[in-house]
């Protein structure tokens, strides 16, 4: 196996800056990414944008060209398309290129594997036509692509921004359905006050505005989403003030947030935690992003959600303290400068958390026949029994129901299956049992393995 001192798996802000940082110091660095090309999913094809000559993706997102350029230096390998697959504490790595496995090693290992969108199970969300926001975003950034007319459902800042990158595409959205529940402002309004000179926070309003002057229809404090029809989308219907609306509509954009990709981290056996302010499972690290493994770091959204900015300085916070591990340096100055404006970030974070605290029922409807683990075809009406019958207990449910058992190994419907617990009285499930290899593998990888030996 080829040796480094430090892999970094996810090449998104946390990944490259941390990278970067190492590489820069001396040390031999592998950065380790599925996609093409590197940015992660907010900065996803920058370096190769078709949109490069418009004004659809603002400044924000052109700050992932320069993380990017700056990978290009001594000491640095970064290897696209990599798919891992196996990891130890130890520092042994085995991913795929194009089905391809090798197998490296290295003194450390930072997983800045990022977060993936809430799943929401409503009924019909598994028809034709539903997406989730996230996925038009990465249709709009790597093809500029863009529905026509849709309606987007949900809650937080994703779903606002989607809808200013739509509007600024030329298209038109027939109505924006806002699932935040109107307590939620009462809550946030506590932590407002060390957010109010905060940019982003000044960004966001702007999104607000700009939507209310393009004369969408927003409909705040909804309720009950349900998508309707046959073979694919034919309507959308929600509760609103004890009302119930429809709308007729073809597409439809749904989004609840984002949860951190905690797998990997579990599978290595880093220490977790449940978060009721975030409703999320949670890795347990340092402000450096040290994890209870001393080997292993986890930097960015797949901890705990934090934005990009943020994650970029825990990128770096993170690459920094690797090296003063190494070298026994005393923590410099730019250190104490990063984690100063990282507290900044984390001020306004703490408001987002409190405005956009989704609540149970709109993460899962309690409609009997409504899929829930869609690899497996589970409906709530199987999983309610064995939820009350093991108390909650995440592992116990898949092996009778077999949810969690697909293709996305759970990704895709343990957090509506913990959401179905908490609603009978089990306030914080602990996660499924994370078992390698990370993703699903063709028995021709591992026989090349076993052919490397």
């Amino acid at each position: 196996m080829t040796q480094y001192d430090l892999i970094v798996v996810g090449a998104g802000p946390a990944g490259m800056s941390m990278a970067t940082v190492c590489a820069k110091s001396g040390m031999a660095v592998l950065l380790l990414d599925e996609q093409p090309r590197p940015g992660g999913q907010i900065y996803r094809a920058v370096t190769k944008s078709r949109l490069a000559e418009s004004n659809i993706l603002k400044q924000d997102y052109w700050r992932g060209s320069e993380l990017a350029a700056a990978l290009k230096c001594d000491n640095l390998t970064y290897i696209p398309y990599a798919r891992v697959w196996y990891a130890r504490p130890t520092g042994d790595i085995w991913f795929s290129v194009a089905d391809q496995p090798e197998g490296v090693s290295a003194k450390h290992l930072a997983i800045a594997v990022g977060a993936r969108e809430r799943p929401i199970a409503v009924p019909g969300w598994t028809l034709p036509g539903v997406f989730s926001v996230g996925a038009a975003q990465i249709l709009l950034k790597s093809a500029g692509l863009v529905a026509d007319y849709p309606v987007l459902a949900g809650s937080g800042p994703l779903l606002y921004l989607v809808a200013s990158q739509y509007l600024a595409a030329g298209k038109k959205i027939k109505a924006l359905l806002d699932t935040t529940p109107l307590s939620n402002y009462h809550a946030a309004i506590k932590a407002l006050p060390a957010s109010l000179f905060h940019s982003q926070l000044y960004k966001g309003l702007r999104l607000l505005r700009d939507i209310r002057l393009a004369g969408v229809p927003v409909h705040n404090g909804v309720s009950d989403l349900q998508i309707g029809g046959s073979a694919f989308v034919q309507e959308v219907s929600w509760k609103q003030s004890g009302k119930t609306h429809h709308l007729d509509c073809e597409t439809v954009l749904i989004h609840e947030g984002l949860v951190p990709n905690v797998e990997f981290a579990l599978a290595l056996g880093c220490e977790w935690s449940w978060s009721p302010e975030r409703v999320a499972w949670e890795i347990n690290v340092s402000a450096e992003g040290r994890t209870s493994l001393s080997s292993v770091y986890a930097v960015g959204d797949c901890a705990r959600i934090v934005g990009a900015d943020a994650s970029e300085l825990q990128g770096r916070l993170a690459g920094l303290d690797l090296v003063r591990r190494a070298t026994g340096n005393q923590q410099s100055e730019l250190e104490q400068s990063l984690m100063r404006d990282l507290n900044k970030h984390m001020r306004l974070r703490r408001f987002l958390d409190r405005l956009y605290l989704p609540a149970d029922r709109n993460i899962v409807m309690n409609e009997p026949s409504t899929v829930v683990c869609r690899c497996e075809n589970v409906t709530i009406e199987t999983l309610i029994p064995l939820i009350e019958s093991s108390q909650g207990n995440l592992d116990s449910v898949k092996s009778h129901s077999r949810c969690g058992m697909g293709p996305c190994q759970g990704r895709m419907c343990s957090h509506s299956v913990a959401a179905l617990a908490r609603a009978r009285g089990v306030p914080a499930c602990a996660p499924s049992r994370q078992r390698l290899p990370l993703t699903p593998i063709t028995l021709k990888e591992l026989a090349a393995v076993e052919d490397s030996k």
